[in-house]
């Protein structure tokens, strides 16, 4: 009775584990998705100033320059408010321009990719430790659907059974081709 709790037990958290996996890589897949969306979302404010400036003929100096300037200033604060930082575009050549980098989506992609690499050592702690166990408990369930099948007189089953352990699968054409000529 203990073996099998132990076993059921075991057969419950090597489950729980690839789905756990599974959840992390989609996370990392999402993250990375995510990441190389990013540039996209810092463009409002800078896209607003960049038409300010393309259409700034036949606007009156002074009107113009208090529109750039609380454009500049929007932007600013949404740099402030949402953790953003620029980079130059070029450091050799800074005149070039800057950059508006969001970092939380390079934070929350290393995170996920962490939590993905926690999750497969403690999947391949488990392997190692309950591997064997969960094989023979395996071999033993495919050795019982194969003596069942061979007690009954299915010879699909039969075939089943056997390629669920390896053993007896078709290759080549199908009996019914195998024979003809041309």
């Amino acid at each position: 009775m203990s073996e099998q709790l132990s076993l059921k037990l075991a057969t419950q958290k090597a489950e729980l584990l690839e789905e756990h996996q599974r959840t992390t890589e989609q996370a990392v897949h999402d993250a990375r998705a995510a990441l190389r969306r990013a540039w996209y979302a810092a463009l409002e404010e800078p896209r607003a100033l960049a038409e300010h400036f393309k259409r700034r003929r036949g606007v009156d100096v002074r009107e113009h320059d208090e529109k750039a300037r609380e454009l500049t200033l929007g932007l600013l604060e949404r740099i402030r408010s949402e953790d953003l930082y620029l980079e130059p575009l070029d450091p050799a050549r800074p005149a070039v321009g800057l950059r508006i980098v969001d970092p939380r989506p390079q934070r929350a992609y290393e995170k996920a990719q962490a939590i993905a690499e926690q999750a497969h050592r403690e999947h391949d702690e488990f392997a190692e430790e309950y591997g064997k166990m969960l094989r023979d408990a395996q071999d033993k369930a495919d050795i019982r659907e194969v003596q069942v099948a061979l007690k009954g007189s299915d010879p699909d089953a039969l075939r089943e059974a056997l390629a669920g352990i390896g053993v007896g699968g078709r290759e080549g054409p199908e009996p019914a081709t195998a024979w003809t000529t041309q």
